[in-house]
């Protein structure tokens, strides 16, 4: 009696095993990735909106505590309660407190890049290292 069998190899049963599992780490990393970029939207988001931030500060104070005619860099604290506008010295280390969001510590940090008589340019920015350096201009007319 001639019995025919037809099942999978054993090298058929490990080759389709590897494969499924590579797909499905392939997806469990896809998962991960997009929630890191989520992630990184919603603080890159936040980033940019402390630039709107710091344009109503430099409208606050004009010039009349800024040395217009250098490249000075200043920081930007809006104090504890997040109300008030405060200037120091910027350094490339961020000593200087910056805003904290969502236990985020954003540096903020403003320099003139050109002046007129009636206006200033200011190049504004934030920092995380999360995100990195976001620069923009403003021009502040008086």
């Amino acid at each position: 009696m001639n019995q025919s069998t037809k099942a999978f190899s054993l090298i058929e049963v490990i080759i389709a095993a590897s494969i499924l599992s590579i797909a499905i780490f392939w997806v469990y990393k896809l998962i991960g990735e997009n929630t890191k970029l989520i992630s990184n939207n919603d603080n890159y988001l936040q980033a940019n909106y402390q630039l709107q931030n710091i344009t109503k500060c430099i409208d606050y104070f004009w010039e009349t505590i800024f040395d217009t005619g250098s490249t000075q860099e200043y920081s930007i604290n809006f104090g504890s309660g997040n109300t008030e506008c405060l200037t120091g010295s910027y350094n490339t280390s961020f000593d200087f407190t910056g805003v904290t969001i969502d236990g985020i510590e954003y540096s903020l940090f403003m320099k003139t890049s050109a002046t007129g008589s009636n206006y200033i340019d200011w190049e504004i920015g934030s920092f995380w290292e999360g995100v990195g350096k976001i620069t923009t201009t403003y021009r502040q007319i008086q």
